[in-house]
């Protein structure tokens, strides 16, 4: 377990990480360690898309879509990650874009990352969750 870990650490290097959980940003941010938060995510979002590009394009299965059930997704998605760290520490050169790839992951289904849709913006449990976290967090960095 230990050695997965290592692996899956690994993943950080050269600011390539990868996050399962996207956090939010607020839709305003009257307070500071909520204009912190926003500041700190709009600074850490081009170092994961570029992660996930490139990990798009060493495994192309990410990007068209993966129709299985989730236990079967995450144990796929874990062995991509290792196998990725593997070729890393083998100094194996990134991927070159591949044009016909490309052009497959283009005319996939478009999940619209850039426009999520907020179904419940009131301060539910979750949302209440996100605050408090947000706010331990960011204000103690004020």
């Amino acid at each position: 377990m230990a050695l997965l870990r290592e692996d899956l650490e690994d993943l950080t290097d050269d600011e390539d990480f990868l996050e399962l959980v996207e956090l939010e940003a607020f839709p305003r941010a009257p307070r500071n360690f909520q204009h912190l938060f926003n500041e700190s995510q709009i600074r850490t979002r081009n170092p994961i898309e570029r992660f996930f590009g490139v990990f798009k394009r060493r495994f192309p299965v990410l990007a068209l879509g993966i129709r299985l059930n989730v236990h079967k997704v995450e144990a796929i998605v874990v062995a991509c990650a290792v196998l990725h760290n593997i070729a890393r520490q083998m100094g194996e050169a990134e991927l070159a874009v591949n044009q016909e790839v490309e052009e497959a992951i283009e005319n996939a289904i478009d999940i619209n990352l850039d426009n999520p849709v907020n179904v419940n913006i009131g301060l539910n449990m979750n949302n209440l969750t996100r605050y408090n976290l947000i706010m331990q967090y960011f204000q103690g960095l004020l």
